[in-house]
């Protein structure tokens, strides 16, 4: 057995913590990019912030087709129903040129065919982010004087299995900074305020 030099001991423990971060580095990367779009795009307006599974398609539901086989994650991204209502108000809010921008708890690395999905169905957002941990989704929302944020995210989880859970936690919190620039609904179809 070979002992391992200190340049390869150090090489192993890099390589290691990039491994295990990669996707934390890649929310980050997502996060300075949002920051960026915002004030570039310099929104004087509301910004609606939606989230993908279970609030704008009807994952859980479809994942429960395939229950107990192996089935890729990219298939089941690629294939899963639009609920007609999110459609629907999407195309709206597409009409009105508002700010759109999906935020979902998917790996970073379904982010390039989660927006070729939304566009062969002709939704095209201003930008989508693949931030893999729902906790990161609070780093979004920056206080800005001109912007009234509206977001929708169902909160939920284990759909597929019939074990619908709530991420209480992030819904308190989120409920906790609700005022008149920051509207926050678990239910995605909660829209009659703003039509």
């Amino acid at each position: 057995m070979t002992k391992k030099s200190g340049i390869q001991k150090w090489y192993l423990i890099v390589k290691y913590f990039i491994k295990r971060n990669t996707n934390l580095l890649l929310t980050y990367i997502q996060l300075i990019d949002f920051y960026i779009f915002l004030n570039i795009k310099n929104t004087s307006k509301r910004v609606f912030v939606i989230d993908i599974d279970n609030t704008i398609c009807d994952t859980g539901n479809f994942r429960k087709q395939y229950s107990g086989k192996e089935i890729p994650e990219s298939l089941i991204i690629r294939n899963v129903p639009i609920y007609i209502e999110a459609w629907k108000f999407l195309e709206y809010l597409q009409g009105k040129n508002e700010t759109i921008i999906l935020l979902s708890a998917r790996e970073p690395k379904y982010m390039k065919i989660s927006k070729a999905y939304f566009n062969s169905n002709k939704i095209y957002p201003d930008k989508i982010y693949c931030i893999e941990r729902i906790k990161n989704k609070r780093n979004f929302f920056i206080n800005r004087s001109k912007i009234i944020y509206y977001f929708y995210d169902d909160m939920s989880f284990g759909h597929e299995k019939n074990n619908v859970g709530f991420y209480q936690e992030e819904i308190s919190y989120y409920q906790s900074i609700t005022s008149n620039k920051f509207n926050f609904s678990t239910n995605p179809l909660d829209t009659k305020a703003i039509l």
